[in-house]
């Protein structure tokens, strides 16, 4: 069954499905714990994420979240640590910016739930 979905898919699975659903990128090392408070946020909701602590430069993570078929990838810098927000970029839907953290939250975890 896991090779039938690993080849229909091409290992781009659904976001309830995906080994890692969520990966936050901090833009310098001074949001790394921002990253890591909303990473655990999503924990705490059954979901799995992580906060993206490698020495590479931003691109480079998000290039690398990219490749890993990653359904949310996360932003976070100065203006999403001060308003308590975040950068999404969601695979096939695009880029959302300033989304509210706790609206995030609950959206994806109602998603996990529906498991659509």
């Amino acid at each position: 069954m896991t090779a039938f979905l690993i080849e229909n898919t091409a290992g781009d699975f659904p976001f309830w499905l995906a080994p890692e659903q969520i990966v936050v990128i901090p833009i310098a090392d001074r949001h790394l714990e921002y990253a890591r408070e909303v990473a655990q946020t999503f924990k705490d909701r059954v979901l799995r994420a992580r906060a993206d602590d490698g020495g590479e430069r931003m691109n480079a993570k998000i290039r690398q979240a990219e490749l890993h078929k990653i359904p949310v990838i996360l932003v976070v810098g100065d203006q999403e640590q001060e308003s308590r927000t975040l950068s999404v970029r969601e695979r096939g839907a695009g880029e959302r910016k300033g989304v509210p953290l706790e609206e995030l939250a609950n959206e994806l975890e109602k998603r996990y739930r529906s498991r659509s």
